[in-house]
């Protein structure tokens, strides 16, 4: 059973995973500078204001400069900071706009950019998804460009959620919960805005669909935890556990589903590159044989990853495929070469040794050396590397058992 199969637990001193080391890096937002609250700057605030006061005595207050001016002003706000005022002269920008171009045109799109950056830096999500959302609809019906510049706010609010989510260790899981399904949805709208303005092979989609990859898995994790939980809070037997867990397993199918075609697509757009894209196929062949992995299917891994092997040994360009796939386990979702360790290094490290099966779950935990370490150190250590699941070790592209897998981890009790 596909649950019972899915073996991971979400690790709470993480604060950033990447699966199978081609998902997109988590980015931060960055907000304008603020600059130093000068004379200058307070003088050229001034100058701006009463150019706006010149221009609506002269022309009314509607004046087609008038969107500019209070744009302009709305932009030196937000670099000292002053980010409620700023949205005040965005807004008023963006009235004259409306009122001057119409109510759906594509100039107002770098004013949308810049309410989205003012609403994130007084971290107001909600404000900011509303913004987003406008533009959204906003570049994909009237933008004369596309979603392109749309994506940019999109790529903010989206990494937002996904950090939050990361690094959210006082969240509660509902406030985790909705950070992961906030990033989930604006990927994909991403997805789909360029898929209908660009088509389907378009390359401008895979970091996008690498996204997509990461939030269906966590959201995969999280709904596992939610059956967990609520199969050891009451009676097995009775109906309505019988329904919520089954309505967590297809959920858990439904997020298994979604990043298996968001990588299928992947392939396929590299497919339609040619011989250029052949390594960056390889990687998402091999993500795929991953995704299995993950998910409890190594039959299906197994076979992948020996495809993946012969598309590069089918290349003339490769002499030795093997090059290309790890010779050891890597450790799912994060990218983690595990090869034999230097025991000796003056550096204190906690050294382990495991075995890892060809499906990818390891066994057979051994302390090799000690510098200091608790026993509930070493206890949360074990859990870890015997919970994760682990892309094998291949030989000739096949999947195979590796034993005595060894591993360091540095440790310093000062820190």
């Amino acid at each position: 059973m596909l649950l019972r199969q899915f073996i991971c637990a979400r690790l709470a001193t993480q604060t950033a995973l990447v699966l199978a080391s081609v998902v997109a890096a988590v980015v931060s937002y960055a907000a304008p500078t603020p600059s130093q609250n000068t004379v200058e700057h307070k003088q050229f605030l001034q100058q701006l204001n009463q150019n706006i006061e010149s221009v609506i005595s002269a022309q009314g207050p509607y004046a087609v400069e008038l969107g500019q001016l209070y744009a302009s002003l709305g932009s030196q706000l937000q670099k000292s900071d002053e980010h409620v005022k700023a949205l005040q002269m965005f807004k008023s920008a963006m009235h004259v706009e409306r009122i001057n171009q119409g109510l759906y045109s594509p100039s107002q799109e770098h004013i949308l950019d810049a309410m989205v950056n003012s609403a994130l830096a007084l971290k107001d999500w909600q404000l900011a998804t509303d913004f987003l959302k406008h533009w959204q609809w906003l570049a994909t019906e009237h933008g004369s460009n596309g979603p392109d510049a749309y994506l940019k706010g999109v790529r903010h609010v989206a990494k937002l959620h996904l950090n939050a989510f990361f690094g959210g260790n006082s969240l509660t899981t509902s406030q985790a919960e909705t950070h992961i399904l906030k990033a989930d949805y604006w990927f994909s709208s991403a997805v789909n805005a360029i898929q209908n303005h660009h088509g389907e092979e378009s390359p401008s989609m895979i970091p996008w669909l690498h996204d997509v990859t990461t939030t269906a898995y966590y959201l995969s994790l999280m709904s596992l935890e939610k059956n967990r939980a609520i199969e050891d809070s009451v009676k097995p037997k009775e109906d309505n556990v019988i329904d919520s867990t089954s309505k967590q397993t297809a959920f858990i199918l439904a997020q298994y589903r979604k990043g298996k075609d968001a990588i299928e697509s992947m392939i396929n757009i590299h497919k339609s590159g040619g011989e250029q894209n052949i390594h960056a196929r390889f990687e998402a062949e091999v993500l795929l044989a991953d995704w299995y992995q993950l998910f409890g299917r190594p039959e299906s891994a197994r076979r992948q990853y020996s495809n993946a092997y012969q598309l590069l040994f089918a290349n003339l360009n490769y002499h030795n495929p093997e090059q290309d796939l790890v010779r050891m386990p890597v450790g799912l979702p994060e990218k983690e070469d595990l090869t034999d360790t230097d025991l000796n290094t003056d550096q204190p490290a906690l050294v382990v040794s495991y075995d890892v099966s060809w499906r990818g779950n390891a066994s057979n935990f051994q302390l090799l050396q000690n510098p200091g370490a608790s026993k509930e150190e070493i206890n949360a250590l074990k859990l870890r590397i015997l919970g994760q699941k682990y892309r094998p070790k291949l030989v000739n592209g096949v999947a195979t058992d590796a034993h005595s897998v060894t591993q360091s981890y540095p440790f310093d009790r000062s820190l």
